[in-house]
């Protein structure tokens, strides 16, 4: 039987392009990974707070690795900080 697979934030950006580094980055480390947008088609100046958000998913196992991967690609100038991980709720 198909079992769905949970997925949870690892990371939020404002940031399309920086988003996108980041699925490179975890995608090429075999982590699976997506984008889900919070902005609002029509609002193309709004990119601040909880609607203009840009978060990272991965599936549950792979949340702590998916945050030690962005943070070394980070601290090895992969990645830029502009954003910041999605702490345990």
């Amino acid at each position: 039987m198909f079992r769905r697979m949970e997925f949870a934030a690892a990371y939020v950006t404002y940031e399309e392009l920086h988003a996108e580094r980041i699925r490179q980055v975890l995608q090429g480390a075999g982590v699976p990974c997506r984008l889900r947008s919070m902005r609002v088609a029509g609002y193309g100046g709004l990119n601040v707070g909880p609607l203009g958000e840009i978060r990272v998913l991965v599936p549950l196992p792979y949340v702590a690795k998916a945050k030690r991967l962005i943070a070394q690609a980070t601290a090895d100038g992969v990645l830029w900080p502009c954003g910041a991980p999605v702490e345990a709720e």
